[in-house]
C-alpha cells in the first residue's frame, strides 16, 4: 500500500515519473514486474503514467448510421407548421405475390432518405415557386434570387418515431405564410415525385408496347421465311438444312424475346394501375 500511494502520487506530477531535480536510474526486472501490477490502480483515477485516457467513442456500424440519419427531432424542435405524408413501407400491389415485393428495412430506410433529399431538391422547391401566388409572399420575395436556396435549408423533413409517416414543416415568425409554403411544397412534391413517377411507368409501357409490336413482325416474317424453306425442301430444291436450322433459330429467339416483352408489361400494368406508396394525408396546419 504504501509504495502504491507513492506511485500514484508521481504520477499526478505533470507528464512526470519522478520528482524534478531526481536521475531515473534504471529499474530491476523485479521492480518492473511491480510497476505493471499497480498500473491498473492509476488507471482506475483516469491516469496512465501522467496521460489522461481517451474516453472509449461508440464504434460506427451501419445501422448506427441510419439510426442517426433518421433519428426524429427532439421535444421542442417539431415544426410549428407541417403537412403529413403516408410512405408505406410496401408498395402496394392489385396482385399479391410476396416474392416481387419482399423488402427489407435497410431498403426501406434507403426510400425514406431519399424522399427526404427529394422534398427539398432544387426542382421540387422550384416548383413550388412557379404558383402565381407563392413567390409573392413577403419572407420569400425578401430573399430575392437566394430564396430556392433559403427555402431548401429552411425546410424541415422527417420521419417521427421512424415510423410510415413524413412529415413537411417549417418554423418562423409568421405561421399564416408557413401553412402556404408548406402546403406547395407538399403540392409540388406530389407532382413532381410521386405522379412523375407514374408518368413514367406510362412512358416505359408505351416504349414496350412498340417494342413488343415490331417484335411480332419479325416474328411473322421469320415463320413466313421458315415455311417457303420447308415447301422448297419438300419440293426437291436441294439441301435445304442449313438456312432452314438458321431461320428457325432466329424465329425461336424472337419468341423468346416476345414472351419476355409480353410478362414485364404484364407486371408494369398491374404496377400502374395500384395504389401509390405515397399518399396525402394532411395538408399544411399548425
Amino acid at each position: 500500500m504504501y509504495r502504491m500511494a507513492i506511485l500514484c502520487g508521481a504520477l499526478l506530477l505533470s507528464g512526470c515519473n519522478y520528482e524534478v531535480g531526481d536521475i531515473p536510474r534504471q529499474r530491476s526486472s523485479v521492480e518492473e514486474t511491480e510497476v505493471a501490477r499497480e498500473r491498473p490502480v492509476a488507471r482506475t483515477v483516469g491516469l496512465t503514467e501522467g496521460k489522461t485516457q481517451p474516453a472509449p467513442q461508440k464504434p460506427q456500424t451501419q445501422s448506427n448510421v441510419l439510426k442517426d440519419k433518421l433519428t426524429p427531432p427532439a421535444r421542442g424542435e417539431a415544426p410549428e407548421v407541417f403537412a403529413l405524408l403516408m410512405v408505406k413501407f410496401r408498395q402496394p400491389m392489385l396482385l399479391r405475390d410476396d416474392w416481387m415485393h419482399a423488402a427489407s428495412l435497410d431498403e426501406f430506410n434507403l426510400y425514406k432518405r431519399t424522399q427526404q433529399v427529394l422534398v427539398t431538391s432544387n426542382f421540387v422547391i422550384l416548383a413550388a415557386l412557379r404558383r402565381n401566388d407563392i413567390p409573392e409572399i413577403p419572407m420569400l420575395k425578401s430573399r430575392g434570387n437566394h430564396a430556392v436556396r433559403w427555402l431548401a435549408g429552411k425546410v424541415q423533413v422527417d420521419f417521427p418515431n421512424d415510423a410510415e409517416i413524413m412529415r413537411i414543416g417549417m418554423s418562423g415568425e409568421n405561421v399564416e405564410e408557413m401553412v402556404r409554403v408548406v402546403d406547395a411544397i407538399q403540392q409540388a412534391y406530389l407532382r413532381e415525385v410521386v405522379d412523375g413517377e407514374r408518368s413514367h411507368l406510362l412512358l416505359r409501357c408505351e416504349k414496350l408496347r412498340h417494342i413488343w409490336s415490331r417484335n411480332e413482325e419479325k416474328i411473322h416474317a421469320k415463320a413466313l421465311v421458315v415455311a417457303t424453306l420447308k415447301a422448297a425442301s419438300k419440293d426437291g430444291a436441294g439441301d435445304l438444312t442449313v438456312p432452314l436450322d438458321a431461320a428457325k433459330r432466329s424465329l425461336s429467339h424472337h419468341i423468346r424475346f416476345g414472351e419476355r416483352i409480353r410478362d414485364e408489361l404484364d407486371q408494369m400494368n398491374v404496377n400502374v394501375d395500384a395504389p401509390s406508396r405515397v399518399v396525402k394525408l394532411q395538408e399544411a396546419s399548425r
